[in-house]
């Protein structure tokens, strides 16, 4: 059974320094995100699809947003809800040639609620 494995991490040495246990498995494989910009805000800044997943272990959230128009680039962002939430992390923009210098930076989306 998955509950009773475990992971031997390993120290710089080589010898086993700790054990992990793996967490037990709920049957769900992987968690993925995908979506696109709707027609009338894809006129205002631009036509994008999303593509990202839900590491498992930890609930990090990876989005890579890819400009239907791709010689301009792609962005990537990385974060984790926090609060129940606000989606906090990093953007990235992404290259195609991995030599090329790059920026990133922090950011912060929060859900609300409109009042009536």
């Amino acid at each position: 059974m998955r509950e009773k494995q475990v992971m031997p991490a390993w120290s710089e040495e080589g010898h086993p320094a700790d054990v992990v246990p793996l967490p037990p498995c709920t049957g769900v494989q992987d968690v993925i995100v995908m979506g696109s910009t709707d027609d009338r805000h894809g006129q205002a800044w631009n036509d994008y699809s999303y593509y990202g997943r839900v590491r498992h272990w930890d609930g990090m959230i990876g989005i890579l947003r890819v400009l239907r128009d791709r010689t301009l680039g792609n962005w990537f962002f990385y974060g984790y809800i926090v609060g129940g939430k606000n989606f906090v992390g990093n953007w990235r923009i992404t290259h195609e040639d991995p030599g090329m210098p790059t920026v990133e930076g922090a950011f912060c989306l929060s859900k609300w609620q409109r009042s009536n």
